[in-house]
């Protein structure tokens, strides 16, 4: 039953990022553009004048990945049975 859980909360969580890539972002350019500064340290952004726009980017890919993460994690624990009463 463990098995079928993972298989669903991994189908869940693609089928959630699909969906909401559009809503998050425009192109693929875009969500790279969010990627990089997720990736640059908050120092070097700060002093290529460039933090604010990190801060809103990072942000921004962060609740993607967290809005992708989350229906995976509940179709997991309800499918294995931890969210029974």
């Amino acid at each position: 039953m463990e098995i079928l859980a993972l298989i669903l909360a991994i189908a869940a969580s693609i089928f959630a990022g699909r969906f909401l890539f559009r809503f998050f972002f425009e192109d693929q350019e875009d969500f790279s553009e969010c990627l990089r500064f997720s990736l640059t340290p908050d120092l070097f952004s700060l002093f290529k004048g460039q933090l604010f726009e990190d801060l809103a980017r990072s942000t921004k890919f962060g609740l993607y990945l967290l809005m992708t993460f989350l229906p995976g994690l509940f179709t997991y624990l309800l499918f294995a049975g931890h969210l029974r009463n």
